[in-house]
């Protein structure tokens, strides 16, 4: 008797999660996790860094956040020193501890991770391009905050000015954190209007979205116009 052969096996499996600010403690269920076949892996062996310690990660990092904002005609931003040291320290402690939460920082943050079976080898456009595949969802006839486009909205906030960036990995899980100043995701719908301004035609090539790869935990405040508050960290 012939035995049936067994199944193939994936070559590799990967996870990717998003996180951005939030007011209120949300259960880790709400967090978005995904399976990204497609991900970019590098090869067993290769030497793996922490991304703000090389230049030419936060460079990438920064160019695809001001290729997106070019598209909704926000100005670009600059990369900061200090939010640099701050996102590199927190993406450290993230690595460390394996939990997926907010620092205690005042300003703007995006968390990005992912997890894969073979190693992986990361450049500055991968969560990027995932927090920015959120637009196909935002509804721009009614501008606000939104459970699904919390990364977008941060990453194209007009006034946010300065970029930190962060990313620790031990090869096969990594952390990239991003951090914003001033901070966006203002839960007025006024400056929603004000600040995340639809796409025009004159995008800066060199950033695609990586759609379906991002994940959301955050709840807007009720406040007015004429007194807003920011949306504060998770605790």
């Amino acid at each position: 008797m012939h035995k049936a052969p067994p199944c193939p096996q994936p070559a590799s499996i990967a996870f990717i999660t998003s996180s951005f600010l939030t007011s209120l403690h949300l259960p880790a269920s709400l967090l978005a996790t995904h399976w990204h076949p497609e991900a970019r892996f590098g090869t067993a062996g290769t030497d793996y860094w922490r991304g703000s310690d090389d230049a030419s990660f936060q460079q990438e990092f920064l160019e695809t956040h001001n290729a997106y904002r070019a598209r909704h005609r926000s100005p670009p931003m600059t990369l900061s020193g200090e939010l640099n040291t701050a996102a590199q320290k927190w993406a450290d402690h993230l690595l460390a501890s394996g939990a997926m939460k907010h620092s205690n920082t005042e300003d703007g943050e995006n968390i990005y991770t992912m997890w894969s079976s073979v190693a992986i080898k990361h450049t500055g456009k991968e969560a990027v391009d995932s927090w920015y595949g959120e637009v196909d969802q935002y509804n721009w006839n009614k501008p606000g905050f939104n459970y699904d486009t919390g990364h977008f909205t941060q990453v194209v906030w007009k006034a946010s000015t300065q970029l930190g960036v962060g990313m620790a990995t031990d090869g096969n899980k990594v952390f990239v954190v991003g951090q914003y100043r001033p901070s966006g995701n203002i839960s007025v719908p006024q400056y929603y209007v004000e600040n995340v301004l639809p796409q025009t035609d004159r995008g800066v090539s060199g950033a695609t979205p990586d759609r379906g790869a991002s994940g959301a935990t955050n709840t807007p405040t009720n406040e007015t116009p004429s007194n807003p508050r920011r949306i504060c960290p998770l605790q």
